[in-house]
């Protein structure tokens, strides 16, 4: 199964989060999109290879590349249940990926996988 995908970014205080949005906080809605994409992918994948590409918006911290955490318990949901970066190789029945080169984008997914 080959996915994409692009949840809710830190927006930090500007735009703030609703006050009547349903998860909290920005972190709150990137975390309910992402274990509804990670749920969805399983269930539609079944034992079949699942490739993820997109921005999933969320960074583990990596001082030695100079990036911060950012929503780094939602990247976690990625890691526990099996994901990993492709660049470390093809045989994980599970891959995502990133684009290094997108806008906004200095490759702190590559830390988180």
């Amino acid at each position: 199964m080959v996915a994409c995908t692009h949840p809710t970014a830190n927006l930090g205080d500007y735009p703030p989060y609703p006050a009547n949005g349903k998860h909290n906080s920005w972190e709150g809605e990137n975390r309910f999109m992402m274990e509804k994409m990670i749920d969805f992918a399983n269930v539609k994948a079944g034992d079949n290879p699942i490739l993820f590409a997109g921005d999933v918006n969320c960074s583990m911290a990596n001082p030695a590349n100079g990036v911060d955490a950012d929503f780094a318990g939602n990247c976690r949901l990625w890691i526990d249940d099996g994901f990993a970066s492709i660049k470390k190789g093809l045989d994980s029945r599970k891959q995502a990926i990133y684009s290094p080169s997108a806008p906004g984008n200095s490759g702190p997914h590559e830390a988180a996988y």
